[in-house]
């Protein structure tokens, strides 16, 4: 989180990636670097209260969840999108 707080802290746009499968991250690195965008890795199967927090204080308003279900569940994606 130190990353994303002191170098896209004017980003309105975050990419949500599982932290346990590295190439969803990966492959999310160069377009979330245009898009001036952080990477916010998901520990397994759910979202942190840290992730949750940043997109609050930061008010992200177009999060691109990078992955399928498997690593992020869509009831973890909904809840932050509440």
């Amino acid at each position: 989180m130190k990353i994303a707080n002191s170098k896209f802290k004017d980003s309105k746009k975050a990419y949500l990636a599982s932290g346990k499968i590295f190439a969803d991250a990966l492959v999310a690195g160069p377009i979330a670097g245009k898009d001036n965008a952080t990477i916010l890795l998901a520990p397994d199967k759910g979202i942190s209260n840290d992730i949750k927090n940043y997109i609050d204080n930061h008010k992200i308003n177009d999060l691109v969840v990078v992955g399928g279900y498997k690593y992020l569940p869509e009831s973890a994606i909904r809840s932050i999108l509440k």
